[in-house]
This record gives structure tokens, C-alpha cells and sequence, in this order.
């Protein structure tokens, strides 16, 4: 149905340039056959939970989906990620940069210090 990979602190300068702890999703995809179900959305979800409970010190997760994936993006917006704005080269075309803090409550509150 679908696959993908937690890979921590696995993004490049390129995808993160911070260079903060982080947690990479890749290789996330869902079977064609299986899309438009709403299952993207969900495997989502629970790859950002897994991700909070394996990397608590982390303090985002990020992925890189395809310019012309929408249902992606629409699915991973859905989970609460965000566009940050950089574009890097994919094996087969420009990739979009998304993320979102994996500890919510710990951002908000390192926000307002």
C-alpha cells in the first residue's frame, strides 16, 4: 500500500540548511491504486507520530515532494506541513521543501521565549 523511510538529521544543506536536528522523511509514497482514499493522509500522521516518539530531541521533520504531486502536498499540508519557500533538484524534476515542527508545543513555547 505504501512505504517510506525516518532518516534522522538525513537532509542536505540543500533541504536544511539550518542544520538543526531534524528528521528526514523519504521515499514516502503510496501505491497508485491506492490513492485519492485518503490513506496518504493518514500514513502521514502516523510517520509524524512515529517520528515523535522515535527522535524526541529532533525538532522538525522535513521531505521534499515532486512540483507537480498536489495530492502529495495537499496530503502532507493536511499533516501540517508547510512550504518553506526552497526548491532542489529531484530525480525527476524540482522538488518542493516542506516541514513542520515535530514538537509543536515545545516550538510554540521556544517562540515565545
Amino acid at each position: 500500500m505504501g512505504i517510506g523511510v525516518l532518516h534522522p538529521d538525513g537532509a542536505n544543506r540543500a533541504i536544511w540548511p539550518s542544520g538543526s536536528s531534524h528528521v528526514l522523511l523519504r521515499g514516502f509514497s503510496i501505491d497508485t491504486r491506492c490513492q485519492g482514499q485518503g490513506i496518504g493522509t493518514t500514513a502521514t500522521g502516523a510517520a509524524v507520530a512515529l517520528a515523535q516518539r522515535a527522535y524526541p530531541l529532533s525538532d522538525a521533520i522535513v521531505l521534499t515532494v515532486h512540483v507537480d504531486n498536489i495530492a502529495g502536498q495537499r496530503a502532507y499540508a493536511r499533516a501540517g506541513f508547510a512550504h518553506t519557500g526552497r526548491t532542489v533538484p529531484g530525480r525527476t524534476g524540482e522538488e518542493y521543501v516542506m516541514s513542520r515542527p515535530l514538537h509543536p508545543a515545545k516550538a510554540s513555547t521556544a517562540a515565545m521565549r
